[in-house]
């Protein structure tokens, strides 16, 4: 017997008592194909990542199962056939307790670290300009003076393309915006 942990995902706008029935018949999956649960995790409602359909919510749900992994297969396509779920995924994994998969997914552990800006400083322009005739010495000071780039007007920080693009993805409809 192999150690395995499935984990899946249920639409937002599901009613509690269809969460509980489909997370029921994925346990049922399991216990048919001889397999015995070893933990079962079944988190809240929670925000996804990026939209699954019209989905922007989702209820997470994980089992950790031993299994003959000749087996494996036939919950994998009841998996696939089963309309509620929106992702799972199915892989062999170490034994880990209920308590350790929730402090996990509550992000204790992890932190996110902010990446640090780097400043370029640009390239500045050569004026000098020789074996040219006076003409040509005018015509290139000229254009030299027009290509002054200001960097300082450019700039924009981070932050605030992060309050934009926040906004922009929050929006649900654009196609008024275009």
């Amino acid at each position: 017997m192999e150690h395995y942990e499935l984990m899946f995902v249920l639409p937002g706008s599901l009613d509690p008592a269809t969460v509980l029935a489909v997370q029921a018949r994925v346990d049922d999956y399991i216990q048919n194909a001889s397999g015995t649960t070893t933990t079962k995790v079944d988190l809240e409602r929670r925000r996804l990542a990026y939209k699954i359909g019209q989905q922007t919510h989702g209820y997470y749900s994980i089992r950790q199962f031993d299994i003959e992994p000749a087996k494996i297969k036939d919950i994998d396509q009841k998996l696939h056939l089963e309309n509620e779920v929106l992702r799972y995924m199915l892989v062999k994994a170490p034994v880990m307790t209920a308590e350790a998969i929730k402090e996990m997914m509550a992000g204790e552990k992890y932190k996110i670290v902010k990446p640090v800006p780097v400043v370029v400083a640009p390239k500045e322009a050569k004026t000098s300009v020789t074996a040219l005739t006076e003409d040509e010495k005018l015509f290139a000071e000229a254009h030299v003076a027009k290509v002054d780039v200001d960097t300082e007007k450019n700039k924009v920080s981070i932050e605030e393309l992060d309050k934009k693009l926040d906004a922009i993805l929050e929006d649900t409809d654009l196609a008024s915006k275009l």
